[in-house]
């Protein structure tokens, strides 16, 4: 038999399988080849399709046409880009972003060129960080409007200060503020601000079209709920309601409105919650400080007169003794609230409530009383010993001639701990508990300080994520990243800010850390992930360090240097990290089937023989000794109860396994070591025939090797024992062989291989 010319497509086959796309244009924006990835990835399902799209690139696919511009600039001036981000349209009219690397390959007479690059799908990561950034321009708007709470004393200018702050900081069209009138017949419109003239008009034609309509404001009023409406009429916004209580009571509703469908997700629809419960606190806590202000006036006036007052308004009230804190008196809801009676209350001091110091309450009691402030955050004590969170509104008062603080208290503690909970996400990563980018960012420039110096900077970039993600999915990718974030949080120290800012990407500050402390830092973390125990894929992370020591240096240059020394020792490691979940793989799949290794072993001996019957090279042996111990790698995603059933397998779990060949190319076409046997993994269970999988190849289609693969792997399973059957003799297993030859098997190699059997 004659040597088959089997891998003189080599290329051809690894563009056109490749997990990225791969693309060739010219200058002109003019598409003139791709691989099948990125057809996929700009909407199409092949290259005639896509090039029937894009006639010029510029045009059609980039979303800003001018960026298509800078990136031919680019290329003429360095001759190669690399991460060039865009922002493209695909065919279905989905925005997308891509990571470009390409570089000039030829150059035509006419001064034009032609790119052979790259494109990786980035849109995951960048609407991570969109949401990110989102968020945080939202926890801006709830800060600054809590700061308008705080100062402003009039509803009025402190519902239009919030329409404003929400326009102005949230990047929205508009936003409206409506009252209950007329016995909740009627919506007045009490505040109001838009981005322009035009969203000032259409602000006025939406408050009168709402006041008697069934439309979102009529929604959100009557269901006592938040309303989140797509369809605005005559109109691409998208508008969300949230009702606005005023003592229990639904007092009117706020009105964003923003350009996008999208713009009100679950965690910008929380915030907004969070901030009509805000504004209700505010009208509340505005009605309480006049209210106060009315008793102390009448108080003086005529004490008896307004007892009945005092007991019977419904925010909790205090009356409290200057010189010594002794509480005096206190209404019946102060009572309810507290949890002691009130001959219990009244024999008590503010300093037994109140969690602050004696000296500290003294202090602030002398503020209220000279007016020198009359809102107080404090946190206050229980009968049951609970502590909560209050805002007290205190001034001083007279009754029966003496001096005396009257205080109001209201309880913030779930808008509290809401706070905290959106400050928490805004500079947290979701995922694994780190800091995130925008608060590294914000960090860096704060701690980039004399003081500070020398500041040292890791940092750092999980080996083998894709890999994992590839072979077991993106939960098990996550508990890599989440126990990579463990072992950074336990071998770093308290005052150092951990961050993960991207997908697989660690930054590491550390103040007052010198060079060689950093390099220590560096060694307990590679020893820890070295030792890490308890998890199939090993945890390996390629770290690289810089140090700022003058403060005349570039805090960013700095960063930068980190990374560049990082991506050196990501290139040693990276071989023998993922060697390391290769080997993590194979334990993982012995554990599951025990007799793998056997098998695999068994395999390379009859691979062998056959093989040198075909007259295959050394290099060729080799590539077939190793497809022989990793062409049933795949398996390592299917699940051990149906690797080991006994009986038949449904239509469902052969559609499983029938998997583990497209998942055992990922594995190794990943791997440089291992990607040149990828392909004939992927082929191993086709048919001579066409009938086999994962395509469909026919005859000589099919790679050699996995031709030699699918006989000897068949022959070692009929002769062995198996969950579903018991082993048949080796005469039995050769005559079904020769019984597939011409339909599941090579017949030329069947020819081979009963000489060999013999």
């Amino acid at each position: 038999m004659q040597k088959n010319n089997l891998f003189s497509n080599n290329y051809e086959a690894f563009v056109n399988r490749a997990p990225i796309g791969i693309f060739k244009t010219n200058s002109k924006g003019e598409i003139i080849g791709m691989n099948p990835e990125m057809a996929n990835i700009m909407g199409g399902n092949s290259l005639a399709n896509v090039k029937a799209k894009y006639n010029r690139l510029q045009e059609d696919f980039y979303y800003r046409p001018e960026r298509r511009k800078e990136f031919i600039a680019e290329l003429k001036k360095k001759k190669e880009v690399k991460n060039f981000v865009i922002e493209a349209i695909r065919e279905d009219g989905i925005h997308i972003w891509l990571r470009l690397d390409a570089r000039i390959c030829n150059y035509n007479a006419d001064d034009s060129f032609e790119i052979d690059g790259f494109a990786v799908d980035i849109t995951e990561l960048k609407e991570k960080e969109f949401k990110i950034n989102k968020l945080n321009r939202l926890y801006k708007i709830l800060s600054n409007i809590n700061q308008a709470i705080v100062h402003l004393k009039e509803t009025d200018l402190l519902l239009d200060r919030a329409c404003q702050i929400i326009v102005k900081d949230g990047g929205f069209n508009l936003a409206w503020i409506g009252k209950l009138v007329n016995q909740g017949e009627v919506v007045n419109k009490v505040a109001g601000a838009a981005r322009n003239s035009d969203h000032l008009s259409e602000l006025k034609e939406r408050i009168a079209e709402n006041e008697h309509s069934a439309g979102p404001v009529w929604q959100a009023i009557n269901s006592g709920s938040y309303v989140i409406d797509k369809k605005t009429p005559n109109s691409s916004n998208t508008v969300a309601s949230f009702p606005i209580y005023f003592y229990g009571q639904i007092w009117g509703v706020i009105n964003i409105y923003a350009d996008t469908p999208d713009s009100f997700i679950d965690e910008v629809v929380d915030l907004f919650a969070e901030l009509a419960l805000d504004i209700s606190f505010a009208l509340e806590t505005i009605k309480n400080e006049k209210m106060r202000k009315e008793v102390q006036l009448k108080l003086r006036m005529n004490e008896r007169k307004y007892r009945s007052f005092f007991d019977n308004y419904h925010s909790i009230m205090l009356v409290i003794n200057i010189k010594d804190g002794k509480i005096v008196d206190a209404n019946p809801a102060a009572v309810k609230y507290y949890g002691w009676s009130h001959a219990e209350l009244t024999n008590m001091k503010i300093a037994d409530i109140n969690t602050l110091s004696e000296n500290e309450i003294s202090i602030e009691m002398h503020k209220a009383q000279t007016e020198e402030r009359d809102h107080f955050f404090f946190r206050h004590r229980l009968a049951d010993g609970e502590i909560r969170d209050v805002e007290v509104h205190s001034g001083p008062v007279l009754i029966d001639d003496k001096d005396y603080l009257l205080s109001i208290i209201h309880d913030v503690t779930e808008r509290k701990i809401a706070e905290e909970k959106i400050k928490y996400i805004s500079f947290h990563d979701e995922l694994t508990g780190l800091y995130n980018r925008a608060y590294l960012e914000a960090e860096v420039d704060r701690l980039d300080s004399k003081r500070q110096l020398p500041l040292g900077i890791i940092m750092g970039d999980a080996n083998g994520l894709k890999l994992v993600n590839d072979t077991y999915g993106h939960q098990q990718g996550d508990k890599l990243l989440i126990k990579t974030a463990e072992i950074l949080k336990k071998y770093c120290r308290s005052e150092d800010i951990i961050a993960r800012v991207g997908g697989d990407e660690f930054v590491i500050v550390l103040p007052k850390t010198s060079f060689s402390e950093t390099e220590m830092i560096i060694s307990r973390i590679k020893r820890a992930c070295h030792n890490s125990s308890g998890n199939p894929i090993p945890v390996s992370i390629a770290l690289g360090a810089a140090v700022k020591q003058d403060l005349d240096q570039d805090i960013w240059e700095v960063l930068k240097s980190a990374e560049e020394r990082m991506y050196k020792n990501k290139l040693t490691e990276s071989r023998s990290a993922k060697s390391n979940v290769l080997t993590a793989l194979l334990n993982t799949l012995n554990e599951k089937s025990n007799e793998t290794e056997a098998h695999a072993w068994r395999l390379q001996k009859l691979g062998i023989e056959l093989g040198t019957e075909v007259e295959l090279s050394g290099h060729e042996l080799d590539r077939l000794s190793l497809m022989a111990t990793l062409h049933d790698i795949g398996k390592v995603t299917v699940p051990a109860n149906i690797l080991g059933k006994k009986g038949r397998l449904t239509a469902e779990e052969y559609e499983i396994v029938k998997k583990h060949a497209e998942t055992g190319y990922r594995i190794t076409s990943s791997i440089d070591t291992f990607a040149h046997i990828a392909e004939g993994i992927l082929y191993h269970h086709e048919w001579w025939d066409g009938s086999g999988y994962p395509e469909g190849l026919k005859e000589e289609e099919i790679p050699l090797l996995a031709r030699i693969i699918s006989i000897v792997d068949a022959f070692d399973v009929m002769t062995h024992d198996r969950p579903y059957r018991r082993a048949m003799s080796k005469e039995a297993a050769l005559v079904e062989i020769n019984a597939g030859a011409g339909s599941q098997f090579d017949p030329e190699l069947v020819k081979l291989f009963n000489n060999i059997s013999k």
